[in-house]
């Protein structure tokens, strides 16, 4: 989350996808419009420098497995 500056609930958007969740049903789980998520994805995509869910996902778990291993 420090590391791209996202924001709270970026930060619950991205860990949702990383673990699989279909972005209507982060929307779901969040109790928002899925014009909201697609808010937060734009900015996921501009804070990450990516354009592609799946290159997102992959950078939080590339992300997240460097964390665990120091």
């Amino acid at each position: 989350m420090e590391l791209f500056g996202l924001t709270p609930a970026e930060a619950r958007v991205a860990g949702a996808l990383a673990n699989g969740a279909r972005t209507v049903d982060v929307a779901k789980d969040l109790g928002v419009s899925q014009t909201t998520i697609a808010f937060h994805m734009r900015n996921l995509f501009q804070k990450t420098g990516t354009n592609r869910q799946a290159d997102l996902v992959a950078l939080i778990l590339a992300g997240a497995m460097m964390i665990r291993s120091d």
